[in-house]
Formats: structure tokens, C-alpha cells, sequence
């Protein structure tokens, strides 16, 4: 693997401790899956049930509702413009202000990854990610409350 020495220096050890401690309960959460396929069969995860479970299941981790920042390329006549565009989203911060992401909107991964929220790589990383309150109050539903809380107990019982 390959480290970023502007990611590293702008990250703690605490930040990727977190890291690790989120990867391992996602990491048992497939393997227990894997020995238990009818676990998740029907059963559908997002973003805000996985954060949810992940933060109940890691105190330490804060759960954030907002946006994800993403640009739209265009042309008209010749010249390219850009155009923001939003989706709603949740992600987990750790208390030294880093994002822990274990669903990032439009990639494909097998785990989680943590995004810096200062240095000079903030704006291609945390800043991308914009909280917002009105977020939380849309997605508060009773099914993602539902899912959330059968996520939690299947992470728990992952780590039996």
C-alpha cells in the first residue's frame, strides 16, 4: 500500500486507530455474512444506516448528516463549465476532525477510507463534505432507524 506523506502529516494516530477499529468491524461483518449468507439476504444498507450502526457500535466516532460536493462537467459552445452538485450523505468524524467513510458516494471499496479534513488536500477530501442538518431531518425515517438498529446487532454478533 501506498502512504501519502501530505495525508499522513495531516492525520493522528488516533485518526487511523479508528480507522483499523471501523475496518475490523466491517472486515467481520463480511466474513460473518460470508458464513451466514441468509443474514443479509433481502436486506439493503446506505450510507446513513451503515454510519449509524457504525457510530453506536464506536463511541468514539461521531455520526454527521449533510452533503457529499461533487462537479458535473460541461460544455456549451466549446467551453467547459462546472456545476456543483449535491447528495445527500453521512459519514463518521473523529475526534481530531478526520472522516471516516465507510460508504463514499460514487467509489467502489472494500473499506473504509479516511479522508483529511485540513492541510492542502482538504479541499479534495473533507471539504467535499458539507454538514447540514436538513439531512438529518429528511432520512430520519423509521426504516433507517430499523436497518440501523439491525446493522448494530449484526456487528455485535460479527464479533462473537
Amino acid at each position: 500500500m501506498f502512504y501519502s506523506s501530505t495525508v499522513c502529516r495531516n492525520t493522528t494516530k488516533k485518526d487511523k486507530r479508528l480507522l483499523c477499529t471501523t475496518m475490523d468491524f466491517v472486515n467481520g461483518f463480511r466474513s460473518h455474512c460470508a458464513k451466514h449468507p441468509n443474514i443479509v439476504k433481502d436486506n439493503t444498507y446506505n450510507c446513513h444506516s451503515i454510519c449509524r450502526a457504525l457510530a453506536k457500535a464506536i463511541p468514539e466516532l461521531s455520526l454527521v448528516d449533510g452533503n457529499f460536493m461533487g462537479l458535473k462537467h460541461m460544455r456549451k459552445g466549446g467551453k467547459l463549465s462546472f456545476a456543483i452538485r449535491l447528495s445527500s450523505h453521512s459519514w463518521l468524524q473523529t475526534p481530531d476532525n478526520a472522516i471516516i467513510d465507510p460508504y463514499p458516494v460514487g467509489l467502489l471499496v472494500v473499506n473504509p477510507i479516511l479522508v483529511v479534513n485540513k492541510g492542502i488536500y482538504a479541499p479534495f477530501g473533507g471539504k467535499m463534505y458539507v454538514p447540514d442538518n436538513m439531512v438529518t431531518k429528511k432520512i430520519a425515517t423509521r426504516e433507517v432507524a430499523n436497518k440501523s438498529r439491525k446493522l448494530y446487532q449484526l456487528l455485535l454478533d460479527s464479533r462473537k
